[in-house]
């Protein structure tokens, strides 16, 4: 997850703390730079892990989507 994850942040030209503030806005207000990076490199496991990387994945799908339209 983590090298596909980053590497599509990379075609969107965003960063991981790009990520980081639109999982705040959806309803992760308390994740830190730190664990979400950990959570990406697969050093953490859990059930907010779980829940972030789906969310992270909804997030770059939404964000795919609207560059496509963009193009």
């Amino acid at each position: 997850m983590g090298t596909d994850l980053k590497i599509r942040l990379l075609k969107l030209g965003k960063a991981q703390t790009d990520l980081l503030h639109e999982l705040h806005r959806r309803g992760f207000p308390n994740l830190v730079y730190a664990l979400l990076n950990d959570y990406v490199n697969g050093k953490r496991k859990g059930a907010q892990m779980e829940a972030v990387l789906k969310e992270t994945e909804v997030i770059l799908r939404d964000w795919e989507k609207n560059e496509n339209q963009i193009a």
